[in-house]
């Protein structure tokens, strides 16, 4: 399966360092070792080899893996409309959070990039990992948009979940 975010999908606050191509080959690496951790954690391994057998080209019968990766609006089973906006967001901050775990880094106007020692001091990225863990719990299990509804909704199209929660970490990793 090919990934589904490259460096260019990142946004501000959660801009990992892309300043040299050997940081753009490292978070390239990042994002294919991550990917299918991260998946499987949400969708246990059935389904998520379920999702890589599908090809490329989405037919009407997989358009359910499309949506899962995507997004998509429905009306959910209170009546209400909720705009799932797909996995994609939660994977770009996961690999954010997995890349930038153990780099001491600066956080500038256009994203993360090496420190530069002189007139500056070290320190590690522990407050933007955690907000960046946290949002992926936010998107994975709280609120009408979470993939968590999203999945439940549809389980007849997911019959083999075996969804994990995912939870949230404070600055002692806990």
């Amino acid at each position: 399966m090919d990934n589904i975010i490259t460096y260019n999908d990142f946004k501000f606050p959660f801009i990992p360092d892309v300043s040299t191509s050997l940081a753009v080959e490292k978070l390239t690496y990042v994002i294919t070792d991550s990917q299918p951790k991260f998946l499987k954690s949400i969708l246990g391994d059935a389904e998520y080899n379920k999702l890589v057998s599908c090809t490329p080209e989405i037919t009407p019968t997989l358009a359910h893996w499309n949506e899962f990766l995507y997004g998509k609006t429905y009306v959910n089973a209170n009546g209400l409309t909720a705009v799932y906006p797909g996995i994609k967001n939660a994977l770009k901050l996961y690999c954010f959070f997995i890349s930038n775990r153990y780099n001491a880094t600066i956080t500038t106007s256009t994203g993360e990039a090496s420190p530069l020692f002189e007139n500056s001091m070290p320190t590690v990225p522990a407050q933007k990992i955690i907000d960046a863990h946290n949002e992926i719990s936010e998107i994975i299990n709280y609120g009408i948009n979470s993939v968590y509804n999203f999945l439940k909704f549809n389980t007849d199209l997911f019959p083999d979940l075996q969804f994990n929660f995912f939870g949230k970490i404070n600055r002692f990793g806990i």
